[in-house]
């Protein structure tokens, strides 16, 4: 699943390895703002990255407040 250096990663089977694993999977797009490494500028992301992060940020909070071993709605 995991290739060797310099191989392109196959995001369908990643995808599916951690959707097996975890309650929710969000792809995040390339950005080159991230790319770059150094300090993050919200406004300098492009639309989708901002979109993914707002559907990760979204999926963590719909469990807050839920008891321990309760089942998402």
């Amino acid at each position: 699943m995991f290739p060797a250096q310099g191989e392109r990663v196959d995001v369908d089977t990643l995808a599916r390895h951690f959707e097996a694993r975890t309650r929710r999977v969000v792809r995040v797009p390339f950005d080159p703002h991230l790319a770059d490494g150094g300090r993050i500028v919200l406004s300098d992301l492009k639309r989708e990255t901002r979109t993914a992060y707002r559907e990760i940020a979204g999926a963590v909070a719909e469990r807050f407040g839920e008891e321990r071993g309760s089942r998402p709605r």
